[in-house]
């Protein structure tokens, strides 16, 4: 998660079936990797076995499903946002999980397309579901905002403050502080 809100958007983690939509999710992988944002997650590697109906990707052969699941879920919460590929609309019990789990830690979630439970349909904003391109442009759109809301900033941070009644002091030691160094 971005570790402030005015942080660009420049990791993303994805969330898909990996039965059902890896190799979406390696298109989509490459087409962020060439606008210029790092994908967290997943590698690009290839499916290497199916454990039982969990996939494994080249290279994790050696680790338990736990641990994999654990270090996508951390992957998942390092990222500045995740973008579910969830074509037709499916997404699967892993998945949900995932979604349970990021929802609890106030992770920002995207989804190419509206999902077909209900229950998840709710819990998303109507701008959090977009093709990939339109995704990339949300995540290029609000960067350009933070950069110009922020130079306005330390052009002058009372001018900021003023709207919102904060003084110069609070806003120093906010979020922001680290544009001071």
């Amino acid at each position: 998660m971005r570790k402030y809100l005015c942080d660009e958007y420049k990791t993303v983690a994805l969330l898909g079936s990996f039965g059902k939509q890896y190799d979406l999710m390696t298109e989509v992988a490459k087409k962020l990797i060439s606008n210029g944002f790092d994908v967290l997650v997943p590698k690009l590697n290839g499916i290497k076995k199916d454990n039982s109906g969990f996939l494994i990707l080249n290279g994790d052969e050696n680790k338990s499903e736990e641990l994999l699941e654990d270090d996508y879920l951390d992957n998942c919460l390092m990222a500045d946002c995740v973008y579910v590929c969830n074509k037709d609309g499916y997404i699967g019990g892993t998945v949900s999980f995932e979604l349970g789990t990021l929802q609890c830690y106030g992770q920002e979630v995207f989804f190419m397309e509206e999902p077909r439970d209900v229950l998840i349909r709710k819990l998303i904003p109507s701008h959090h579901t977009s093709d990939i391109d339109d995704f990339i442009s949300q995540l290029e759109m609000r960067n350009i905002y933070i950069r110009a809301f922020y130079d306005d900033f330390l052009e002058d941070p009372t001018k900021l403050c003023k709207p919102f009644g904060l003084i110069k002091k609070r806003i120093s030691s906010s979020c922001c502080e680290h544009y001071y160094k």
